[in-house]
């Protein structure tokens, strides 16, 4: 319980730096997680402040999103998008590589004449973070 509250508060500090914009400071952020007790656990508080920014200032957390460069190595937000986005088109029936796929920079292309359907499957159902991350580093928007 201790452990949880502590992370918490990590999280909430990651949400407070993420909304200056300021990206010296998320190296700062970055530097003072290190002290965590893994890489996994500094990945899951700057993936869970993102998450949060997204429900509560989805404005402020395009502008991380947009800076994602800064995050890493800690979080690689495009690998996170690409996975998400493969999971949730292949747990409907599509194939990557036949009715999607991603070019060399990581974006999102659509191989099927149903790409609205595609766009459509992306975007609904999705959380907030989720769609943010679709729409900011996939580049994919209704």
């Amino acid at each position: 319980m201790l452990i949880c509250h502590i992370y918490e508060l990590y999280i909430e500090l990651a949400v407070d730096v993420f909304k200056t914009q300021k990206m010296e400071l998320v190296h700062f952020l970055k530097d003072f997680l290190a002290g965590l007790p893994n890489s996994k656990c500094i990945e899951e508080v700057l993936k869970n402040a993102i998450y949060l920014m997204a429900e509560t200032d989805p404005d402020g957390c395009r502008g991380i999103l947009r800076n994602y460069s800064h995050l890493e190595p800690e979080i690689s937000l495009p690998t996170m998008a690409r996975k998400l986005a493969s999971k949730k088109l292949v747990s409907k029936g599509f194939l990557i590589g036949k009715d999607f796929d991603f070019d060399a920079n990581g974006k999102l292309f659509f191989n099927n004449k149903n790409t609205i359907n595609l766009k459509s499957i992306l975007m609904t159902e999705s959380s907030p973070g989720d769609r943010l991350l679709i729409e900011e580093i996939l580049q994919v928007k209704d």
